[in-house]
């Protein structure tokens, strides 16, 4: 079945090894992320795009990488205990719907969807709804291999990447940290590929699923440190801060 994934993904997400991803568009101090202005940079650059999704209180997907406004917009409140229209009017505006913003892509660079949901359902299913209709070239990845089942499930046709990281931060637990790390869930996930944190790595744990065929994408890109001993491992990047085009 691997080889059927690895088909697949070969099909109809090339794209990946051609070109680097801008993280949360192309930000800066300036330019606030997963904006249409940061979205903008990324098309001007002719660049994909990696962005965040997560429902609000009366079920609207947006785009944002956290639920509380605080770290971004200074304003601490939760997107998913709030309407559209309150975290709009809080954000300024700058806070994207995910309907709008596939309209003004429009297929012009592809995307990586990260969908945040902790509970495994709605949101999901409106992330389906919305992008069985979209033309453009786009991948689904997710922190939660639960919910990559559930758009293997109900979505086979889209290609699903496994994200995941160290976990040395935060009070994961030994046994979460152990497994979540390694990706032994992915026998329920089953990802095309993986995309996995740059800090803190394991690069022979890495090595280890790059032997079994796996496309490994790494993420936040800073800088050119360790370029050589990374790319070993790392088939692309997903970039910040940086105004390079290949990794």
């Amino acid at each position: 079945m691997r080889a059927k994934r690895q088909k697949e993904f070969n099909e109809k997400a090339s794209w990946l090894r051609e070109g680097v991803l801008y993280h949360r568009g192309k930000h800066s101090e300036i330019v606030v992320e997963n904006t249409m202005e940061a979205f903008q940079g990324a098309v001007d650059d002719n660049l994909g795009i990696e962005f965040d999704v997560r429902l609000t209180k009366d079920e609207i997907v947006v785009i944002s990488h956290d639920d509380n406004l605080k770290r971004v917009y200074g304003v601490d409140k939760n997107i998913s205990e709030s309407t559209y229209e309150e975290i709009n009017r809080l954000s300024k505006g700058k806070i994207p719907v995910f309907t709008e913003f596939l309209k003004f892509i429009d297929g012009r660079v592809p995307l990586m969807v990260e969908v945040k949901s902790l509970k495994v359902g709605k949101l999901e299913e409106k992330v389906v709804e919305i992008l069985k209709n979209y033309k453009g070239k786009f991948v689904v990845v997710s922190f939660n291999p639960f919910c990559l089942r559930y758009f293997r499930k109900r979505a086979p046709e889209m290609i699903r990447g496994q994200l995941s990281y160290s976990y040395n931060k935060g009070n994961h637990g030994k046994i979460k940290k152990f497994i979540l790390s390694r990706m032994l869930l992915n026998v329920y996930s089953r990802p095309h590929f993986i995309s996995y944190g740059l800090e803190d790595v394991d690069l022979k744990l890495l090595a280890k699923w790059k032997k079994k065929g796996y496309f490994i994408i790494g993420w936040p890109y800073k800088d050119e440190k360790d370029k050589e001993k990374l790319s070993k491992v790392y088939d692309n990047m997903i970039m910040e801060f940086l105004n390079i085009k290949e990794f």
